[in-house]
Formats: C-alpha cells, structure tokens, sequence
C-alpha cells in the first residue's frame, strides 16, 4: 500500500510526520517544523565537516624482581576539537547536468564554510579539554602456585576553564591460583575515569538533542571468577567465566524540563557465565569446539515516575547463545582440504512490555519476543600444495536453509537498531501514510546463501 509517484515531482510539498518547535535556515533549505509543516518532496544531500587537534605524550616506568614487577605511568593530552558536526543540507537540484554539481562543490567546502552546528550550545562549537592520566601496577609471586596483583589509575579531566569531571580513580585488584593443568583467577575492578562519555554524547545535537558538557564518567564495578584446565595431554581443554558488572550513572537520553539532552539517569547491572570446551586428540585429524554464554542484563535504577520497576530487563539480548563447531583435516595428496560445520544456537531475545524495549512490538504476534533460532553453517578450504600461497574456500550459510526452531522457514530475524521502536504504521493509518522517523521492529535475515573465496597470501 506504498505510493511513491509523488517522488516524481520534487516542488510537492508533504505533511512532515513527526512536528518539533524549531525554525533554522538548514543550508539552501528553511527547515522549519512546526506544527502545520509541510516538507519538500525526494532526497537532500547532507555535508559534514569535524576537525579535531590533539598534543599527546606518556611515560612509563617499569621495576622487575624475581618476586615482584612494579610498571607506572603517566599520559598528558590536550585537544581543541569541534563538539559536533557542522553540517549543511544541499536541496538545490537546479543544475544543467551532473558535472555542473560536482564543480559547485569543488569550488566551495560546503560543511566547512556555510555549514552550521544545529542548536550551538553557549561558547561556540569548540572545547579545548585537558585530561592527565596517572596509573601503577604491582604484580607479587608468592610461592610457586599464587599471584597477587593491585593498581590504580587516576584521572584528571578538564573542559574549557569550568567543565569536565575533575578527578576520578579506578582501582583494581586480583589473584591467581594455578597448577600444570588448572588455573584460577579472581578479578574486582572500579573503573570510573577511563569510562567516560564521548565527546559525540556530550555535544550532538541530532535528533532535537540539546547538548550537555556536564556530563559525569560512567563507573563500571566489575567481578569475575575464571577457572581455566585441560587434561594431562592436553587434548582436553575448558574454561569457565563467571562475573557480574554495574555500570552507574549510565548515560541515556530523556527530556527534562522541556530539554531533549543525554542526561546520567540509570543504572545497569549484568550477570553473566561464558564457558568453552575443546576436544582435539593429537592422533586425529578432526576437532570438536562448543562454548556457551548466559547473561541476565537489567535495568535496575529505580525510578520515581514508575514508569519501570527497579529490575526491568533489558531487550533484544539473549539469556543464551550456543556454538558448536566440528572441523576435519583431510590430505588428499597434492590438495589438502579442511571442512568445517557449525551449529549457532540463539534464544529468544525478549521485547516489548516489562523491558527497556517498550515500544518495540517485535514480528507484530504479540509473543514479546524475537524468535529464537538454530542454523548450521559451513566452510569447504582448499590449498594446493605446490601453491600453498592461494586458497579457495567455499562457504554457505544455513545449510539446510530453515530456522530448525521455525519448521521450514528458511528466514530468521535480528532485533531492530537503536530502540527499535518503528511500527511501520499507526493504528488507523490510511495507506500510504509515511512511517515518520522511526526504527523497524527487526530484521529479516537471509536464507541459505554462498560465497566462493580465492586469498593469496605473502
């Protein structure tokens, strides 16, 4: 029910979906949203220009023992850049032919000089910002089977005169115990400084943003418990990681007080477990591979507007994802030849109602999810031996070209970008209604489909 003959007439003017308060001479088009705004029809060009300077120096300091490694540092940089984008939006098609268009801009660096910073923050566009960085580690053997190490980083950030989050320390600390075939590790870190937002975050203004230098670091306190081991021969081999982080103070966008801005408004907090196995005998010429991943992400700040309880989970992330992988040498005189097929297993990403997703409404079956699926995959690698610089590989994915979990579908889907909240159309929409600036609900991914590779390697 799409309509698109209206594209061919550029002077058509159409109803612009979403409405905003804001009136800016954009490049050769007014680019005015009120509430009654119509908008020139096709496609515009848009021109960015960013430029950035930065001095920057380190040292370090390194002691080593028998029993004891010290290493120390300190890194200085001091940067004038732009904190966004200028941009200039081209609409002007009035040229004889195409070559015509292309010495205009030759002539003139369009972004760079006619191009504007869409809602300038107070002070101009540019930041000079000094961050000085101080770090040390201590690594201690004791005895023949434990490691004990610690460390800390601080960090000094500065922005103009007044802005910028002024210190921040991060420490770290952690033991290992190990044996001929086993190793364990435990791991705490509080890293605040080296978190912090990008100058992007703190100053776009896409999307009605308004932008927001104060912004403070993004602390990640983290923990994890590894065990590592293999057999005597060393055939077979595993490892198993279990940890748990929070991020505070993390970074999202809302409007507050009629301001649409990145604002530290929540917290995030992660359970999780990684596992990988290995069997590959020595006497054999094939090998078995299988890891797993179990994560359990949620939002748990606690809001006042009770919008969200104070564990919400956080959409399009699988509880668990398994991967199986089975790979067979094979000499077949002047050819080797190396086969390889792979099961990747991926459950069901939760969406919709009860997670940070809301507003995404997933295949539209009201399921809250994104469909889990099973696929095989494959790899055929051919080498001659006399060429052993070229390789033909043969790769095809979803062999058997269905979703296993899906009878015979021969598609599955990914969840959509960003919030994935597009809906393709409003309830009561007539046909032909522009979707507005929205994101799609997911991804339709491909059936089975090959690719034939020839490398040459030197």
């Amino acid at each position: 029910n799409l309509h698109f003959a209206h594209l061919l007439n550029p002077t058509e003017l159409l109803p612009r979906r979403n409405n905003g308060l804001e009136v800016n001479q954009f490049g050769t088009e007014t680019f005015a949203t009120t509430s009654n705004t119509m908008i020139r029809n096709g496609w515009r060009n848009r021109f960015y220009y960013y430029q950035a300077q930065q001095f920057r120096n380190e040292a370090r300091f390194f002691y080593e023992s028998n029993k004891l490694k010290i290493s120390s540092g300190i890194d200085f940089r001091s940067s004038l850049t732009q904190g966004d984008w200028q941009l200039y939006n081209d609409f002007n098609t009035n040229h004889p032919n195409p070559q015509s268009y292309r010495d205009m801009q030759d002539t003139v660096s369009l972004a760079r000089e006619k191009g504007i910073v869409f809602r300038q923050a107070q002070g101009s566009n540019m930041y000079s910002i000094l961050d000085i960085g101080f770090f040390n580690q201590a690594i201690l053997k004791l005895g023949d089977k434990f490691i004990i190490s610690g460390g800390n980083r601080i960090d000094y950030n500065r922005v103009r005169n007044s802005e910028g989050f002024g210190f921040a320390w991060s420490p770290r600390i952690s033991g290992i115990f190990y044996t001929k075939q086993s190793t364990f590790k435990l791991i705490y870190t509080n890293s605040q400084g080296m978190q912090h937002v990008s100058n992007y975050i703190k100053y776009s203004t896409g999307g009605g943003r308004t932008p927001n230098p104060n912004l403070e670091p993004e602390p990640i306190k983290f923990i994890n418990l590894e065990y590592l081991g293999q057999n005597k021969s060393g055939s077979l081999g595993w490892e198993v990681n279990a940890f748990r982080y929070r991020i505070e103070n993390a970074v999202a966008i809302e409007t507050r007080g009629m301001v649409k801005s990145f604002y530290n408004s929540t917290q995030f907090t992660t359970y999780g477990l990684m596992s990988g196995f290995y069997y590959k005998p020595k006497s054999k010429s094939w090998n078995i591979q299988i890891n797993y991943t179990y994560l359990q992400p949620y939002d748990t700040y606690d809001y006042d507007d009770g919008l969200y309880d104070p564990k919400t989970r956080i959409g399009d992330i699988a509880t668990h994802r398994v991967n199986l992988s089975i790979t067979k040498h094979t000499d077949l005189g002047f050819i080797t030849n190396v086969l390889n097929l792979r099961a990747n297993y991926v459950s069901a990403r939760p969406i919709g109602p009860g997670t940070t997703q809301e507003y995404n409404i997933g295949l539209g079956d009201g399921s809250g999810e994104i469909p889990a699926y099973l696929l095989v995959n494959g790899n055929i690698a051919l080498k001659a031996k006399r060429i052993p610089f070229l390789r033909l590989d043969l790769s095809i994915e979803n062999i058997l070209n269905k979703n296993i979990f899906d009878g015979n579908n021969p598609e599955y889907y990914h969840p959509g970008p960003r919030d994935a909240s597009g809906n393709f159309n409003f309830a009561g929409d007539e046909p032909g209604t522009a979707y507005g600036d929205q994101y799609v609900p997911y991804f339709t991914q491909r059936p089975r489909f090959m690719t034939l590779k020839l490398s040459y390697s030197f």
